[in-house]
């Protein structure tokens, strides 16, 4: 049965209408960001990686928070690119969000979130509107509030009609001119080199980048009690200080973001204050992060499609390895460019095909003696109906308990 022609034209407009507004919404957040960029590293100065990075001659793990420095305590590329949670979300939350929307509209990225359904979809260009284009880009957030407002009226128009058989976004229409170019460019061949190769090296990245949180962390803890004043303390152990006045007294070792503590000490590494811990600790979470999704066993089994291999490849480049460890970090973020590129050509040419990134799904690496087969007995509750004679009564129902063998395989 043909569809109604109303609802076809409003299905095409809500579609039209949140693709150009996902567009605009790439535009503010992009214009939001572009103010935050500077050439950090004058050329004329310093030897330098790029406008943005500064490169050290002298040491090759180490990176100063300074004025020549890329860390996220110093003035430069890492104030940027931090992992602080408050200026990552306002600095960068525009452009995430907008980049989010408009990865509905292409077949291959697109979840159904926020878009599941038209009260979604609302919501979505609702908040968009107040909390993202409004207060950033201007003039031109100004507009694109309006877009997204006008596509929050179109599709509670579009919710008095049938529409459950129109998609909200050209990512689920099935005649996508991206994804039919997508398709023409698939090959099944090409997963036999991508597979392997995409597993190896985001295992070496997963190691490097380990490599660059230990280096990080390392960089940033002293020998903080080697100045003590041998009048008022005593030293416990090279980090933590021991006062002889008062027993409860916290100057030293507490959290540095307090008024009351003293700044650059123990502190201001082990805290448990959002902005400094994320900051300190995260680069090396990530690795470890990266590192268990190639282990069955402890795989949070985040990372396991091309999609979001490509995405977290691409955030710890920028976000961990060029402001981390000093050379190193830049070697290993120019390093994650492989795996980056290995997923985008998983996405192109095996758009339909379900591909491993990592090790997880493999038993290759366990040793032949811990795989044993265990017979484990259960006890199965089973329901049979019983058989009677016609005209003697209802059927009814009765159970009986039966051992059941599983086979478990570790």
């Amino acid at each position: 049965m043909e569809e109604p022609f109303a609802s076809r034209c409003i299905g095409l407009c809500i579609r039209v209408s949140s693709l150009i507004a996902a567009l605009m919404l790439l535009v503010v957040g992009g214009a939001h960001l572009q103010s935050s960029f500077n050439q950090w590293c004058p050329e004329e100065y310093t030897e330098c990686f790029g406008p943005w990075l500064f490169w050290d001659k002298d040491s090759f793990f180490t990176s100063t928070n300074q004025q020549l420095g890329n860390t996220y305590f110093g003035p430069n590329y890492g104030k940027v690119f931090t992992l602080d949670p408050t200026m990552l979300c306002t600095r960068w939350g525009p452009l995430f969000l907008g980049i989010a929307g408009a990865l509905e509209h292409v077949a291959p990225a697109a979840t159904g979130l926020p878009y599941k359904s038209p009260g979604g979809m609302v919501m979505w260009h609702l908040v968009m509107a107040l909390f993202v284009a409004f207060p950033c880009g201007g003039n031109w957030g100004v507009l694109t509030g309006f877009a997204c407002l006008w596509v929050c009226c179109i599709v509670t128009i579009g919710s008095c009609f049938d529409l459950r058989s129109q998609p909200l976004t050209f990512g689920h229409y099935s005649d996508s001119f991206l994804f039919r170019i997508l398709l023409a460019c698939s090959s099944v061949s090409c997963a036999r080199f991508l597979v392997p190769a995409m597993k190896s090296t985001s295992l070496v990245t997963a190691i490097l980048v380990i490599v660059v949180g230990g280096a990080h962390l390392s960089n940033l803890i002293d020998s903080w009690c080697t100045d003590a004043d041998p009048v008022d303390y005593t030293c416990a152990g090279p980090w933590l200080f021991f006062n002889h006045d008062d027993f409860f007294k916290e100057s030293k070792n507490c959290y540095s973001s307090l008024d009351h503590c003293q700044a650059g000490l123990y502190g201001s590494v082990f805290t448990i204050d959002p902005k400094t811990a994320s900051c300190v600790w995260m680069p090396l979470g990530f690795g470890l992060w990266a590192a268990v999704e190639h282990v069955k066993a402890f795989s949070p089994g985040l990372v396991t499609t091309p999609g979001r291999a490509l995405v977290f490849h691409a955030f710890v480049m920028f976000f961990v390895g060029f402001p981390c460890a000093g050379n190193f970090g830049i070697v290993v973020a120019c390093w994650c460019s492989v795996p980056l590129l290995l997923s985008f050509l998983m996405i192109v040419f095996c758009p339909t095909q379900s591909l491993e990134v990592n090790f997880s799904s493999s038993d290759a690496w366990v040793p032949d003696r811990f795989k044993y087969t265990q017979d484990a007995q259960y006890h199965q509750l089973e329901v049979q109906e019983a058989n009677v004679e016609p005209g003697r009564g209802k059927r009814f129902k009765h159970a009986r308990h039966s051992r059941v063998v599983v086979n478990n395989q570790l």
